[in-house]
């Protein structure tokens, strides 16, 4: 085998995988959250293959869709409507971007307002490294560090039900009711303290 077709087989290795992760990707969110989600954003999901860019054409892809420059820790993105695009700088981050990005296109479209945007991104990687099944190691890279553990400590404190009811749903109310009552009875002064700073939900 000659190197060019070495290089081909490589490619379409490669290309085989990220299809592999995506499809993987859209199968697990849609059997645990496929009850809280319209069959029509299922579809719309199933619609738009994410697309695998190298760096440079991330970059691209994201000043054209966005109208700004990528920071240089932004590895995915999706905007309303659209494929996701997943920057394959690093191949060990794009199971867990992918899984980000693809939470994105299922969240009820109120969710960002509802939830705020930065408790909504934590979210979404909350759940993202649920799914992932594993937590980023020492020295990895993670998206939303801050939002990520403060999404999580409400999850704890509320439960699972009520975060995705929020998120999947739009459903402010609930999640407002159940951080009301566990506010009345916490005695821990450290996540009282947590859980107020978040940004005010709206309806």
């Amino acid at each position: 085998m000659n190197p060019n077709q070495l290089e081909n087989c490589e490619t379409k290795a490669v290309r085989t995988y990220f299809t592999d992760v995506d499809k993987t990707a859209c199968d697990t969110l849609r059997a645990r959250y496929g009850a809280l989600v319209p069959p029509e954003r299922l579809s719309a999901m199933d619609e738009a293959p994410s697309q695998f860019d190298s760096p440079k054409e991330f970059r691209k892809a994201f000043r054209s869709e966005t109208g700004e420059r990528a920071d240089a820790g932004v590895v995915g993105f999706t905007q309303s409507g659209t494929s996701a695009h997943i920057s394959t700088k690093s191949l060990e981050s794009v199971p867990g971007t992918v899984l980000h990005e693809r939470l994105h296109q299922l969240s009820d479209p109120k969710a960002e307002k509802v939830l705020g945007h930065d408790l909504y991104e934590g979210m979404t990687e909350d759940l993202a490294l649920k799914n992932l099944g594993r937590e980023p190691e020492l020295g990895d890279p993670t998206a939303y560090p801050a939002d990520r553990a403060r999404a999580h400590e409400l999850r704890n404190a509320v439960g699972s039900e009520v975060v995705d009811r929020a998120y999947f749903q739009g459903d402010a109310e609930s999640l407002r009711r159940a951080l009301d009552e566990k506010l009345r009875g916490m005695q821990s002064e450290r996540i009282q303290s947590r859980l107020k700073g978040l940004e005010p939900l709206k309806s």
